[in-house]
């Protein structure tokens, strides 16, 4: 059998992406090496947060809003909530690329944002206290999405529509032979059409004859239990965009550093070191700030 399209990496983007070509009658086959949803990909972590007002560029919106359709109409399928609309609190100098690149972003396309000064930050959500010349942007239909709820339910959607879902099989190599692409896997080789090649940190070895310019970093992300269990929406800090949520379903306050430099993890299929204290210690200076 020739399938109009192969993906290779059944994380967020190659699960959905087997889902949408399904749904639009292509035969598809999906490979992962592993059984997600697991702790080996980009997209473990438990959460991710979603926003439409992208401080990166405007051009992200109608994506992002697009995007946040989806979600919800593939909890409603699912009979679940797999976007949590909780809301998002940037926080930052006014002059800062978050907070400027978010309000020009909602601007361009009509999003509602709300700007709070320091001292409405403090009254509305006592547990920020903002350092001093800071504001603070809240979008309230950004939120959070359980990604290996999402996982679970793109997989089983998936599957209902037709794709052949190849987990705990590993992509050797693939090959263009003139008008198809072969895909070698651990247990045989595939032809298809079409080739999507979404494996996240194993995309340099997919993709070793491109010689793409792709350096993998390792980001850490920290679980600490408040002091006081308090409500509060994700956030974003305009410091090397350090971020965090609330405790939910009492798990801890899970927090990280998205920008800023990590060490590089060269090699995905070797295990990874120990988290070091240097490394808490960092996304936790953050938090104090």
């Amino acid at each position: 059998m020739i399938y109009d399209a192969a993906i290779i990496g059944l994380g967020t983007m190659g699960t959905f992406a087997c889902l949408e070509f399904a749904r639009h009658r292509w035969s598809v086959i999906g490979f992962d090496q592993f059984a997600p949803p697991h702790d080996r990909g980009s997209h473990s972590g438990a959460t991710r947060i979603f926003r439409t007002a992208y401080a990166e560029h405007p051009d992200y919106v109608p994506l992002a809003v697009r995007a946040g359709v989806l979600w919800d109409r593939y909890g409603t399928e699912q009979g679940t909530t797999l976007l949590h609309r909780t809301g998002m609190l940037s926080l930052g100098l006014p002059d800062s690329p978050l907070l400027c690149g978010t309000r020009a972003s909602a601007a361009a396309h009509g999003l509602t944002i709300e700007n709070l000064s320091r001292s409405q930050i403090k009254s509305r959500f006592p547990v920020f206290e903002a350092p001093v010349g800071w504001e603070g942007v809240l979008e309230r239909t950004a939120g959070w999405i359980d990604v290996n709820a999402a996982l679970r339910s793109g997989l089983e959607l998936a599957s209902h529509a037709g794709v052949d879902l190849r987990t705990g099989t590993r992509v050797e190599d693939w090959a263009w032979t003139g008008n198809r692409f072969a895909v070698r896997t651990s247990v045989g080789t595939f032809m298809a059409a079409h080739l999507i090649v979404t494996a996240g940190a194993w995309v340099s070895r997919i993709l070793a004859d491109l010689a793409l310019p792709l350096q993998v970093l390792r980001k850490v992300l920290v679980w600490v239990n408040p002091l006081r269990d308090q409500p509060f929406p994700v956030f974003a800090s305009a410091s090397d965009f350090f971020y965090g949520f609330p405790n939910i379903g009492g798990e801890g306050v899970k927090l990280a550093i998205h920008g800023g430099v990590g060490a590089s993890a060269r090699n995905p299929d070797n295990l990874q070191p120990e988290v070091t204290v240097n490394e808490v210690r960092s996304v936790i200076e953050a938090a104090a700030e």
